[in-house]
């Protein structure tokens, strides 16, 4: 089986070749079990491979993916969204999802930035549901990427120290951290549904960041943000807050990959928020 290089390339980069050696096996069991039929080669994210498949006759996806704290409650999460501004799960096991087929080729980034934005934003209002204790706790995670931050920060130092600072979590809401232009797709049960989410329980003005580093080029971070707050009914300081918080700890894992544009991005989206 042939996999897309640039996916490869991210799963020798995060040392899970046994992982993408376990696929083809995977791929044929679960195509068993559920009674699938392949229909061509796999889409990619980074952390996982989504397969077109036909069901009884019906165009779904087999998505593969690896588990990590922040894929390991996928299936949960969108159990509890039941399809409400998300693609639906119809079947689950640990690190494999069958899901209805939304359409691939068509993404929040088909349109114009401000439209875009205005999904965007009412999608992440209606995920903003009561989340239940078993979710990923923003307060743990948050701390433990502050504490990377600052590791990091301590190899390249791109910026003054003090600026790293984590936001006091004041929510328990279901938020997915990974809520950018291209993971929305377009469907036919609604116009717009959300893909591949990174649910946690906090703040969802934590989720506000991906929106300004993707497509940051198409217009000034502070209107979006303007435009996002306003719309998903945030609370404007804590979104600017959490948005530096992802946005400096970003610049610092990009230095730690060695990336040559992120880190770029990121200055002039930190000046940006900073000056806010």
């Amino acid at each position: 089986m042939e996999f897309p290089q640039a996916f490869v390339d991210g799963v020798i980069r995060e040392r899970c070749e046994a992982w993408l050696a376990s696929v083809p096996e995977q791929l044929a069991h679960y195509s068993r079990l559920w009674g699938l039929q392949a229909e061509g080669p796999p889409w990619h994210g980074y952390l996982g491979l989504a397969f077109p498949m036909i069901r009884h006759g019906v165009a779904v996806v087999l998505k593969l993916t690896r588990v990590d704290d922040e894929t390991r409650d996928e299936a949960s999460a969108l159990r509890l969204w039941d399809g409400r501004g998300t693609v639906r799960l119809l079947e689950s096991a640990p690190g494999v999802l069958l899901l209805e087929r939304l359409e691939a080729s068509r993404t929040l980034g088909s349109l114009e930035l401000v439209e875009a934005v205005s999904v965007a934003a009412r999608l992440l209002r209606r995920l903003a549901v009561p989340a239940p204790d078993r979710f990923l706790d923003l307060r743990e995670y948050s701390a433990r990427l502050e504490r990377l931050a600052r590791s990091r920060w301590d190899r390249f130092r791109p910026f003054p120290r003090e600026w790293i600072r984590c936001p006091e979590v004041r929510q328990d809401l279901l938020v997915n951290q990974d809520l950018h232009y291209e993971n929305v797709l377009a469907g036919t049960r609604e116009q717009w549904l959300v893909i591949d989410p990174k649910p946690l329980r906090g703040d969802p003005e934590f989720a506000v960041a991906p929106l300004l580093w993707n497509r940051s080029k198409e217009g000034p971070a502070l209107q979006r943000l303007e435009q996002v707050v306003a719309q998903a009914q945030l609370d404007r300081g804590l979104a600017r807050e959490w948005s530096l918080f992802r946005v400096l700890e970003y610049w610092l894992w990009a230095l730690d990959r060695g990336f040559s544009q992120d880190p770029a991005r990121c200055r002039s989206l930190a000046q940006e928020l900073i000056s806010g």
